[in-house]
């Protein structure tokens, strides 16, 4: 009877750290600078475009400091202007980018972004111009975007013609995504010059980091599962892996080894990697 009330009362107690724990990151902005063909603080207006690490709203992004740092489909040749992007995570459910266009022509669409999963999974973004993008700069061509999924994140000071946005799109995944992984974002554009073109600045994904073996809740149900369990030995796989000293029962002893190791990385011959 003593032995399970500690046992309950240390469930408790893995339970509250567990929960005040700080979360892994899960939004993790994705390097493409290997197509970054222009640098976005090149033209007028522009020159107060943020830069570097940083956030916009409420989301984080990486955009390279100094030198060459979006993609402008006007750069790359011929129809469709297009680059596919590796990202390789998995359970990405949703996908936040940065994207403006040179010109911009209502309706379309010129543009889109496809997604192909490890396991199959596709989906296919359309952007309407005055939907979900717009000219870069406040002229005489698209101004105009949704408001939900599309939101402005940064404009500069300056009036007609001299003020330049940033506008963020949120793209939610279906849910064949969460159990495979992200592999590559496309990013397509058919306009021409003078008509629209696609500039894409950021992109940052939710989704699943990729983290080692780590002792957890998960692994303490597994533990408690076997409390006070015994015989333990091969026949048994050490009943389940509790019995960490290999005494030949699950004990005190045990409970302590266990939480020696909590919330560290899995030791080499932890049983529950």
């Amino acid at each position: 009877m003593r032995e399970s009330k500690i046992l309950c009362h240390c469930c408790s107690v893995l339970l509250v750290l567990l929960l005040v724990a700080p979360a892994a990151g899960d939004l993790i902005p994705i390097d493409f600078s290997p197509f970054h063909n222009s640098r976005m603080q090149g033209e007028k207006g522009s020159a107060e475009y943020p830069e570097g690490d940083l956030v916009l709203g409420s989301i984080p992004f990486s955009i390279p400091a100094g030198g060459n740092n979006r993609w402008d489909a006007q750069n790359t040749s011929p129809n469709p202007h297009q680059i596919n992007i590796p990202v390789d995570l998995y359970g990405v459910e949703a996908v936040y980018t940065l994207i403006s266009t040179s010109w911009g022509q209502s309706g379309g669409p010129y543009a889109a972004l496809e997604f192909y999963g490890s396991d199959g999974a596709f989906f296919r973004k359309d952007l309407y111009g005055n939907v979900d993008i717009r000219d870069w700069l406040w002229g005489y061509w698209t101004n105009s975007i949704n408001g939900a999924t599309t939101v402005n994140v940064f404009q500069s000071s300056g009036g007609f013609y001299y003020q330049a946005r940033l506008d963020m799109q949120i793209i939610a995944l279906p849910a064949a995504f969460r159990s495979q992984r992200l592999s590559t974002i496309r990013a397509i554009d058919t306009g021409a010059l003078n008509f629209q073109r696609m500039l894409l600045y950021g992109i940052t994904v939710k989704g699943i980091p990729d983290t080692p073996c780590v002792v957890d809740l998960a692994h303490f149900a597994r533990f408690a599962a076997r409390w006070l369990e015994a015989p333990c030995g091969g026949e048994n796989d050490n009943c389940g892996g509790a019995d960490l000293d290999r005494s030949g029962d699950v004990t005190l002893v045990d409970l302590r080894l266990f939480l020696d190791e909590w919330l560290h990385t899995c030791p080499p011959d932890w049983p529950w990697q």
